[in-house]
């Protein structure tokens, strides 16, 4: 009796869905079918999938799904699952892992980079399932900072032993660059080299190496940076400074907030500091402990907004931290060139708010920039101190002049840099 009954709900059984399913990945993978062939199969009969077509048709496009989505299978297997009173038809298929990554240079040259550098780039682990991102690999042949040039890669994935092999032909620019610079100010004469590393031992690295010297008799400044960012943008960087007045800093980039730990000497001893902040679109916000040799711990939170050319800050804070490159903090937008030449730079110990309009335009070749800033400060226990300044930027080719001036006392500044080599077209290492 039970055997009749098995005989006729096999034989009533309908199939109600067409599913496919990764094996031994985790998470899982899969999801339904919505393919012609998996909608001809619904409502009919068990028995249609023993059919060779219906299979062979199934499983040619439980396959393309995985390879839409930039997985390699193979052994696709058709089975069945009961729900309830009807059948699942189960479209099963072993992903391929990742083996072995090899690269060509174009040229025939030899490749600096490493290939684990690359794997990691494009999110490949060797055991793993392979997945063929596009996303990354657009990353890695960006003109700005990509590592190899786009007009010249090539990729190539075939199976080899039941594990996909990717090789890449690829042309490796130009790394390293060598920046020489003289800077000029109100206060001082500055010569400037830096030298730079952008895939460093093929680690995808970012290295730097800066040295200046005034024609005072200040002590020779070195500074060394070591810097890597991923494709989500988050990353890390490290800075020494060993000549000069030394420091260490170092930055951790994270979802939420980047965190900063500093340690500075100062003429009067050291510095040691933890910044948390974060800069969106049109807004930044900054909050800064730290501890002052003979001063101190300080502590300091800013926020600003930005809306088209018009900015306003405020912040507010306790104990002196070192002098910073203007009174607001944080600020949103960088002036021309990597060395702001601010007007207002003072501490202070209190609360501070401000305003600041900046319009920049492009003219023909070169670059033209103005400015105006103003704020109102109380320091703790003193008289609340208004300030105001309004400057302007020009820069062509290599050459970039800026002019500040502060309305409540003070000259106007000017300041001449003169770039000797571009940064990424200019004189270059062999």
């Amino acid at each position: 009796m039970m055997l009749l009954l098995l005989l006729l709900h096999a034989a009533a059984a309908k199939i109600r869905g067409v599913q496919v399913l990764a094996v031994g990945t985790k998470p899982s993978l899969g999801g339904p079918l919505q393919t012609p062939a998996a909608q001809k199969a619904q409502d009919k009969d068990i028995k249609y999938i023993k059919k060779k077509k219906p299979r062979q048709a199934l499983a040619h496009d439980a396959a393309r799904w995985f390879g839409s989505r930039g997985y390699v299978v193979d052994d696709v297997g058709v089975n069945t699952q009961t729900v309830g009173d009807d059948e699942l038809v189960v479209l099963s298929a072993r992903v391929l892992p990742c083996g072995p990554i090899r690269l060509r240079a174009a040229n025939g040259t030899h490749v600096r980079t490493k290939p684990g550098t690359v794997a990691r780039a494009l999110g490949l682990r060797k055991g793993q399932p392979f997945r063929w991102d596009p996303t990354r690999l657009a990353a890695l042949i960006r003109e700005d900072g990509g590592l190899f040039r786009a007009e010249a890669t090539r990729a190539r994935a075939s199976v080899e032993d039941g594990v996909v092999a990717l090789d890449l032909t690829v042309a490796e620019p130009s790394y390293r660059t060598i920046t020489p610079e003289l800077d000029v100010d109100a206060d001082r004469a500055r010569v400037f080299l830096r030298v730079q590393d952008r895939n460093l031992l093929g680690l995808g690295c970012e290295g730097e190496v800066e040295a200046s010297c005034t024609r005072r008799k200040e002590a020779p400044e070195l500074a060394a940076s070591l810097a890597h960012r991923g494709l989500n943008g988050r990353g890390w960087s490290a800075r020494l400074k060993p000549l000069g007045l030394k420091s260490l800093s170092t930055q951790f980039d994270g979802r939420r907030a980047n965190t900063l730990v500093d340690v500075e000497e100062v003429q009067d001893g050291a510095i040691s500091s933890l910044t948390l902040a974060k800069r969106r679109f049109g807004s930044a916000w900054r909050l800064q402990l730290g501890q002052r040799s003979r001063l101190g711990p300080f502590g300091k939170v800013g926020l600003a907004l930005k809306r088209g050319p018009f900015e306003t800050y405020a912040s507010v804070g306790r104990g002196k931290p070192l002098q910073e490159r203007g009174l607001a903090a944080p600020r949103l937008y960088e002036h021309v060139g990597k060395d702001r030449k601010d007007a207002l730079a003072d501490e202070f110990d209190g609360g501070l708010i401000g305003a600041r309009v900046e319009v920049d335009r492009s003219v023909r070749d070169g670059f033209l920039s103005v400015f105006a800033d103003a704020c109102a400060a109380k320091d703790w226990g003193a008289e609340r101190v208004t300030d105001a300044a309004y400057g302007v930027s020009a820069s062509y080719s290599l050459l970039r002049v800026d002019v500040t001036k502060r309305l409540f006392g003070g000259k106007a500044r000017p300041a001449v840099t003169l770039r000797l080599a571009d940064g990424v077209g200019g004189v270059r290492c062999p």
